[in-house]
This record gives C-alpha cells, structure tokens and sequence, in this order.
C-alpha cells in the first residue's frame, strides 16, 4: 500500500458525519491521480496531485521519516509525532529553530506546516491529531484552498516541479537543486 493509500466512510452519507468530517474523508480518499493546476511562475501545466505531495514532502522533509520530521538543519530531532500537542492546540510543543536559509521556522511534519496554517487545516477538517494521515489530509485540503503558496519559498520544490515536467518522473533523493541561498545541507542520515 502506497502512502497515500488511504480508505474512511462515504462521505455521501447525510446526517452521519459533520461537514468538517465529510471534508475529511473528501480529501483522505482523494484520487492522488487527480490533475493539479500549477502555477505558471513553475511552469504551468497540471500534473497528479499524489506526486505533487511527493514532491513537497520530499523537499521539504526528505527522505527518513518524513511524517515526524521537525527542521530542515543536519541532525535535528525527528520526533514530530511523539511530542505532546500545545495545550488547546493541535500542534506539537516545540518551539522551532533556525532553519538551513538562517530564517525561524516551528513547521513540522511531512510538509513542515507551520502553526496558522495546520490551525486552519484542523478547523476545517476536523483534525484530532498530526499523525500521517492527518497531514496527508491537511496538505490536500492546503494545495486545494492556497495552491502552493504555502510552499511558494522553497526553490527546491519549484525546481523539482520542473524537473517532473521535463522528465515525468520524480527526481531521485539524491539530487540536489541549487538556489539563490546556495545547496540545500546534505541531511544526516
């Protein structure tokens, strides 16, 4: 089973799940081979939702254990999900840190969501938790609402969008797009 594959209740069903739950299962059971529009500042064209997720979480978390990922800085803590959420909130208590351009970032996760972001995501969805399926579902409902804006300062991403359109296919882990902030940092593995 690939990550996305994801399966919950029909949520054709009225009166048994709220419309934050049926928003929910909209998105955790979205087709990853629906068309996403892109922007035209990447390119323009659609290409499938499910590798565009790919590529975010590729980008923004790499490849070991993306889900509990917490800053982009060689041997920061993985440990995303295990931490307890902010009272109120649900975001993990952690507080953030420099990250590789010399910027403060809280993001966490998968697609390092930072907290206005994921508050909005678990409002809308109803999320309970930050667990994989919950991001997945929060980065569904982000790309649908915001495009790639969220995302829009990560070069790595737009180039990796150029490279899948050139090419068709992801690019490989290893390879590493430079920028205008120069090479993104080797991660400790």
């Amino acid at each position: 089973m690939a990550d996305d594959d994801y399966s919950y209740g029909s949520e054709d069903v009225p009166g048994l799940l709220s419309p934050q739950q049926q928003a929910f299962v909209r998105y955790v059971n979205q087709d990853p081979a629906t068309p996403f529009s892109l922007p035209k500042s990447v390119g323009g064209g659609t290409m499938p939702t499910g590798d565009l997720l790919q590529l975010i979480r590729q980008t923004e978390a790499g490849p070991v254990d993306p889900y509990n990922h917490l800053s982009d800085r060689p041997g920061a803590p993985s440990n995303a999900m295990s931490l307890p959420p902010i009272p109120g909130q649900n975001f993990p208590d952690w507080s953030g840190q420099q990250n590789v351009y010399g910027g403060h970032s809280s993001g966490f996760g998968a697609y390092q969501f930072e907290r206005p972001l994921f508050k909005e995501a678990t409002d809308a969805l109803g999320l309970t938790g930050y667990d994989q399926v919950s991001q997945d579902a929060a980065a569904r409902w982000a790309l649908h609402t915001y495009g790639l804006q969220p995302w829009n300062t990560n070069q790595q991403l737009a180039q990796s969008i150029r490279y899948y359109q050139r090419t068709g296919q992801i690019p490989p882990t290893s390879m590493d797009f430079p920028t205008h902030y120069g090479s993104r940092p080797q991660r400790v593995l």
